[in-house]
């Protein structure tokens, strides 16, 4: 089912900003906090329910926990920090099965050019006070997936919001 033009832009009005929190946190403290992704959880149901049809609220609550399982293996690996796996659940949510699977290509091509952005920002760029500490420059060896997730999720939003007009 495609979504409606309402529920795209309410959607890019409401999680939209909470993304952008998502990303200047995971990139500042390599953190997302719980309130976020329950928050970004809570709006993306009470959207869903409000301006979809039962059947896909349903479909996209039920997406969402499968995708909850399948990252938790990641997460339990030390692959995936555990912020980054509940704004995936919570991404899966606002997009549906059909829409998680195009963002899924946006997500992959964002990693690349994110990680490779990062990994070179955090060669030459220090932090001017020695108390601003930018944790995600700091460990080299994590990277702060959250960024992507949020980037992608608002490049896909403006994307599809593009098209509606």
């Amino acid at each position: 089912m495609e979504a409606p033009a309402e529920y795209i832009f309410a959607s890019l009005l409401m999680l939209g900003p909470l993304a952008a929190i998502a990303i200047w946190s995971d990139l500042r403290e390599m953190l997302i906090r719980n309130w976020l992704t329950g928050s970004f959880a809570m709006i993306a149901t009470i959207l869903s329910a409000a301006l979809l049809e039962w059947p896909e609220v349903a479909y996209r609550l039920a997406f969402a926990l499968f995708v909850m399982v399948s990252v938790y293996f990641a997460f339990a690996l030390g692959r995936m920090g555990g912020g980054d796996a509940k704004l995936l659940g919570a991404v899966a949510i606002s997009l549906g099965l059909w829409g998680f699977l195009e963002y899924l290509f946006i997500l992959a091509l964002c990693t690349l050019v994110v990680l490779l952005l990062h990994r070179v920002v955090g060669r030459f760029v220090r932090p001017r006070d020695p108390e601003e500490k930018w944790a995600s420059f700091h460990r080299m060896k994590h990277f702060p997936f959250g960024v992507t997730i949020g980037l992608s999720y608002l490049g896909y939003m403006i994307s599809l919001s593009l098209d509606t007009l």
